[in-house]
């Protein structure tokens, strides 16, 4: 059984990346049966990623005239990525803070992961024989 959210996930990503790579042009059409063609795909999972990209403001689908790339100006783009910025350090900050690396490590070797993932930070941990 081929598992249908993983597809749709799948077609997202390659048309989420075709956008930010410049591939699909600002305010040009996207028409599901070429998408559909070009992937290989059901027009249905074509469809779902639609869908979710319009959610993630990427297209904008307007019933009467399609679905179109979404534009974006450069004042924009440069706001979003420095939101993006600051919830990457605030995520850094944070796993540091809860000595997120030290429990994952714990809790891959709990279910048996290779040691190579143990993070220790002191030296003297006494649960890991590197030291």
């Amino acid at each position: 059984m081929i598992d249908r959210t993983r597809l749709r996930d799948q077609i997202l990503e390659s048309i989420r990346n075709a956008i930010i790579t410049g591939k699909f042009k600002a305010a040009e059409k996207l028409l599901e049966a070429e998408l559909s063609e070009q992937l290989r795909v059901s027009r249905t999972p074509v469809r779902e990623a639609i869908r979710m990209l319009e959610m993630q403001g990427f297209i904008e689908v307007h019933p009467k005239n399609g679905t179109l790339i979404t534009s974006f100006d450069s004042r924009e783009l440069q706001d979003g990525l420095h939101v993006w910025v600051a919830l990457e350090e605030l995520a850094l900050k944070e796993a540091s803070r809860a000595n997120l690396p030290a429990r994952l490590a714990g809790t891959l070797r709990s279910v048996g992961a290779p040691d190579r993932a143990h993070v220790c930070r002191s030296n003297r941990c006494g649960s890991c024989l590197r030291h």
